[in-house]
């Protein structure tokens, strides 16, 4: 399975840990210059580097009229898209990701759906063409500006390394790729009426099997993190793993709130892999 969030899922690690070095670079220039750095600045810096872990659920809502402002290329991205078989569906916020910004189209024949997307405004635009498998599971391939975890086994799906703002010719690869997985694996055709269903459902499952699995493993961790810096200490990959099991226990907890019997208990939630149980009387 290609969880459509998995091209974004060490993003927000790998975010943590360029925060860290902004603050520590700013600490240094602090000090050369015997100056003073709003303390303010330190504190939005500080709680930027928290958000480390992919919210375990998303919704998506329609973006209003000009959302993209400069954008980066993504104008021409999208004519090629509408150019080769693609009817543009809108464009969309995520709640949870207020930075995240997507324009979703649907091919011709409704086994495609492609998505331009921006995770923020300082990194680039990127392309997912993505299917769907049935089950909620999806496939497709993509092309992410930033450090990516390797695809689980058993993935339907591969991650191309070039920006397609300096060359338009990358999509033409990438489709005939995505189309070629789309056939083999037997896609099945999507709602354009439930676009919004399509991701949010994708990304639920994907985050139920990170869930299971107790978040990411020490070897996901480290290869993804190689991509950025030189050497990936252990510290970095506890860290990573500490926030993904804090996030998981958390909406564990959050989501074991609505599943209250009529006898005014909490059911029992099981995590496997965290050997979580959460269990509560009201």
């Amino acid at each position: 399975m290609l969880g459509i969030v998995l091209v974004m899922v060490l993003y927000f690690a790998v975010a943590r840990r360029i925060t860290k070095r902004v603050r520590q670079s700013l600490r240094e220039f602090e000090e050369l210059n015997q100056g003073s750095i709003d303390a303010d600045y330190y504190r939005d810096v500080d709680e930027g580097a928290k958000i480390s872990v992919p919210p375990m659920r998303i919704h998506m809502v329609g973006a209003p009229r000009g959302v993209w402002g400069d954008d980066h290329g993504v104008q021409e991205g999208a004519e090629w898209i509408e150019t080769n078989g693609f009817e543009l569906i809108g464009d969309f916020l995520i709640e949870e990701l207020p930075e995240s910004r997507l324009k979703v189209f649907l091919s011709d024949d409704r086994l495609m759906v492609a998505t331009i997307r921006q995770d923020d405004d300082v990194t680039s635009p990127y392309v997912e063409f993505c299917f769907d498998l049935g089950s909620n599971q999806r496939g497709g391939v993509s092309n992410p500006p930033h450090a990516t975890i390797p695809l689980p086994e058993g993935a339907i799906g591969e991650h191309f390394d070039e920006d397609f703002i300096d060359d338009l010719d990358v999509l033409e690869g990438m489709l005939e790729r995505a189309r070629e997985l789309a056939e083999e694996n037997a896609a099945v055709k999507v709602d354009s009426k439930k676009i919004v269903e399509f991701f949010e459902s994708a990304h639920a499952a994907e985050m139920d099997s990170r869930i299971e699995r107790g978040g990411l493993t020490a070897e996901e961790i480290r290869a993804a993190l190689s991509r950025e810096q030189d050497t990936v200490s252990q510290a970095d990959v506890e860290e990573i793993q500490c926030d993904w099991q804090e996030s998981i226990e958390q909406f564990l907890v959050d989501h074991s709130l609505k599943d209250v019997d009529e006898s005014g208990e909490l059911l029992a939630v099981h995590n496997g892999s965290l050997g979580t149980y959460l269990r509560k009387r009201i």
